[in-house]
C-alpha cells in the first residue's frame, strides 16, 4: 500500500507544481496585457492616424487592426474634438474619397458627432513633412535648399549630408582650405 501512497503523492506535487507554473504564466500575460494596452492605447490616440494598411488591399473596408484602432479613437472622439488623419498613401483619389466617407459613416455608427472632428490626409500627431515632399526637396524639385550638417562617420572621419563640397568636410576636420 506505501508504493501507492508514494506514487499518489508524487503526482499530487507533480499537478500542482504543473498548475502553478500556468497559474504563473496566466497572470504575468494577463499584467503584461493590463501594462501594453493602456500605452498602446495612448500611442493610437495620440497618434489619431489611419494608414494604407488599416483598410483592406484596394478597398475602403477596413482591416480587423483597423476597425479596433478606429473603434478606440471613436470611443476618444465621442467626448473629445480633434482631427482624424486618413492617409492616402498611393490610393487613386476615387479610392480616398470612398475610404473617408467609409470612415464617417463608422464613426457616425458608434456616435461620434463627425462635424466635431477634422478629418484630413495628414501626419501622425501634427506638423511634419511627408517623405515624398523631402525627397522632392533634395532632388532640388521645389526650389528649397535642404538643410546641411557635418558629422563624424565611424571611421572618426567627418562627413557631410546633402548640399556641402568637400571643401566643407575639409574645414569640418580642422583642415585648412
Amino acid at each position: 500500500m506505501r508504493p501507492n501512497l508514494a506514487l499518489t503523492l508524487a503526482l499530487l506535487v507533480v499537478v500542482a507544481v504543473g498548475c502553478e507554473a500556468q497559474d504563473r504564466q496566466e497572470l504575468n500575460a494577463w499584467l503584461l496585457r493590463e501594462y501594453q494596452d493602456p500605452a498602446m492605447n495612448n500611442a493610437i490616440i495620440r497618434q489619431h492616424t489611419l494608414f494604407p494598411y488599416h483598410f483592406v488591399a484596394d478597398s475602403a473596408e477596413l482591416t480587423e487592426l483597423g476597425h479596433r484602432d478606429l473603434d478606440l479613437l471613436a470611443t476618444h472622439f465621442a467626448v473629445n474634438t480633434g482631427q482624424l488623419n486618413i492617409r492616402r498613401g498611393d490610393a487613386p483619389g476615387k479610392l480616398y474619397a470612398l475610404r473617408v466617407q467609409r470612415v464617417k459613416e463608422l464613426l457616425a455608427q458608434a456616435g461620434v458627432a463627425v462635424d466635431r472632428i477634422r478629418i484630413d490626409d495628414d501626419l501622425p500627431g501634427g506638423d511634419g513633412m511627408p517623405s515624398e515632399q523631402v525627397v522632392k526637396i533634395l532632388q532640388g524639385g521645389t526650389g528649397a535648399k535642404p538643410k546641411t550638417s557635418t558629422y563624424m562617420s565611424s571611421g572618426g572621419s567627418a562627413a557631410h549630408s546633402a548640399g556641402e563640397s568637400s571643401a566643407d568636410t575639409t574645414r569640418a576636420k580642422g583642415d585648412s582650405k
